[in-house]
Order: C-alpha cells, then structure tokens, then sequence
C-alpha cells in the first residue's frame, strides 16, 4: 500500500472526525506505477489535472472535479503539466466513512466534474494552511458539505439510492435457475 499523499511536495493535514483531511500538492509529470491505498478516499483537484489508470479504464481528472479511491483498488496515476493540488478526504485509519457522510462514494471508483465543490474545497484547504481554534469546527463543517453535495450530484445519486428488495431476489432467481422459462 502507498499513502494517499506520497510524492507530495507540500501537504497539510487535519484528523477531523474519522477524516484525515489534506490539501497535497504534487510535482508537474509526476507518475506512479501500479499501487493502491488502504484507507478509500475522496479528492477534490483544486488545481491541475491527475489521470489515474484502473483495469477496468482511465480517468482524467481536472480543476474541480472529484474523483474517488476505494481501498485496495490497484490503479497507476501520472500527474499533468501544471502539477496538482489536490483537497483529499481519506478515512482514517480503522475507520470507515459514516452512511451520514456519503459512505457509498467510497466504495467505487468515481470522477466527477463538480465546479460547485470547488469554493468548499478551496476554503477546506484555506483553512488547513492557516488553521486556528476554530479550524475543526469549521472544517468539519465543509467536509460534510463536500460530501453531501457529491452523493446529490446525477452520479452521486445512483449511488446512493436504495435498491429494492425484491429486485435483488428476482435477480438471484434468475442467476439460480439460467435459460429455465416459468422459473421466476
């Protein structure tokens, strides 16, 4: 496994809330080989561009757009030519993120434009680089903004809506019983 942050040329860091909350910024064409990370996470690039490559496709991610990282999803990821800096929500350690706060964005890979996260980002890591008594609260705060503003958004929706019971038994009746007519 490879920290969420590594290769970062700068990077802050609060634990707020079964959080580690970071603003990274990493260098111009950086690139990593196949890796994954413990702990899943969600990031928001407040400037630049990341493209992360999965076995199931390529992503591209550019300012204010948030992408997601399962944990132990084996990906590789090459950093463009501005650099990047990047807001990243990540679980922290033995945590795992509340239902209340989104947990379902966590649990796929996901890259979503969403230029209404970027203002919130852009205070989350305001407020990290200058933190005070009141930083807490107030990060606290946006970071479960950002969250629920991406469970709302068109994709973030799907995934969190509730599948209904009775779809799931149809479904396992039909994977049980293959090409049988009358059997449902």
């Amino acid at each position: 496994p490879t920290p969420t942050y590594s290769g970062s040329l700068n990077t802050r860091r609060m634990e707020i809330a079964g959080f580690n909350v970071m603003d990274a910024v990493f260098p111009a064409g950086m690139v990593c080989g196949v890796h994954y990370h413990e702990q899943p996470s969600v990031a928001v690039v407040l400037q630049g561009s990341i493209s992360k490559t999965y076995a199931h496709g390529k992503y591209t991610s550019t300012d204010n757009s948030l992408y997601t990282t399962p944990s132990g999803e084996r990906h590789e990821l090459a950093i463009g030519e501005q650099g990047l800096r990047l807001l990243i929500m990540e679980s922290a350690r033995g945590e795992r993120p509340s239902p209340r706060l989104g947990a379902r964005l966590f649990q796929r890979v996901l890259s979503l434009p969403l230029p209404s996260l970027g203002l919130l980002a852009r205070q989350t890591a305001s407020e990290l680089r200058q933190a005070d008594d009141f930083s807490a609260l107030v990060i606290d705060g946006l970071v479960s903004a950002m969250l629920a503003a991406a469970s709302r958004s068109e994709n973030g929706a799907a995934l969190n809506s509730k599948r209904p019971a009775w779809l799931d038994r149809v479904e396992q009746r039909m994977h049980d019983a293959p090409g049988v007519p009358g059997r449902i």
